[in-house]
């Protein structure tokens, strides 16, 4: 990311007969505009009928990952040559409480709200999954069934989380971020961290896993810690997911490795 501008790049590989391919370059987000300090963590993917969709965190002010964040949203429905205005994906109503861990390092203020790590699943069916978290503490889950012109109301799946709790006793959630995946049996899988926070920027120490869903979204369920917090493993958190040719799934997985190395599990 750049220091400036946080943006989202993307190349249309377009076939024009006797002629190279063209080759665009298009800033969907860019910092200090909009109402935001800057624009992070972008997540892309192109839905059944080929819309793509776009997303972010925007971020009131440079204070950080526990600032004032939104999740905003952008749509092409052109190969990616246009593109709407941004939408606001994240709105959870009623009352919300900052992450204990954030406020006793102070890390941020009660009257910050904080949405983070949204996770994208184009189906194959046509629907759009998106998944996003509120205070790295809640997950919620909601639908498009219109290649994301509209959405469902937001739905906590927090309780998801909760069986990982006799493995592993998180204070701090996050998913993906990025995307999830359909696999060819039909499951959508999230890839997702849990940190107890109690130190480094309250994010760690960490371990990697994953939700799934069998039911096209309705319910969500806890895979196994994949990636334990060991001297070897150092921390695995963010994390993006993939089904290999032979069905197998695989992780890759960024980590406090020592020899700089992300873990591929």
């Amino acid at each position: 990311m750049s220091r400036v501008c946080a943006h989202l790049v993307l190349l249309l590989a377009v076939a024009v007969p006797s002629t190279e391919p063209l080759l665009e370059k298009i800033d969907l987000f860019e910092a200090q505009t909009g109402g935001y300090a800057m624009y992070r963590i972008p997540g892309i993917v192109v839905t059944a009928k080929g819309t793509v969709l776009a997303t972010c965190e925007a971020r009131k002010s440079p204070s950080g990952d526990w600032g004032t964040i939104d999740i905003l949203l952008r749509r092409s429905t052109d190969c990616g040559r246009t593109w709407r205005a941004p939408q606001r994906l994240s709105d959870v109503p009623g009352p919300k409480e900052k992450n204990p861990v954030a406020l006793s390092y102070i890390l941020a203020s009660t009257v910050e709200v904080t949405y983070n790590n949204c996770v994208l699943i184009a189906d194959r069916a046509g629907p759009v999954h998106a998944l996003f978290c509120l205070e790295y503490a809640r997950c919620f889950y909601l639908r498009s069934d219109d290649d994301g012109l509209t959405w469902s109301q937001p739905v906590e799946i927090t309780t998801t989380f909760e069986r990982f709790r006799r493995d592993y006793d998180w204070k701090v959630l996050a998913t993906g971020p990025a995307h999830g995946i359909q696999l060819r049996g039909g499951r959508r899988v999230v890839p997702v961290w849990l940190s107890t926070g109690t130190g480094g920027h309250a994010h760690r120490p960490s371990v990697a896993a994953t939700i799934f869903s069998d039911d096209a979204g309705a319910t969500w369920h806890p895979g196994e810690i994949a990636v334990p917090n060991t001297a070897d493993w150092l921390h695995p958190n963010e994390t993006v997911v993939v089904e290999l040719a032979a069905g197998r799934v695989m992780l890759n997985v960024r980590c406090g490795s020592k020899r700089h190395r992300r873990l591929v599990p």
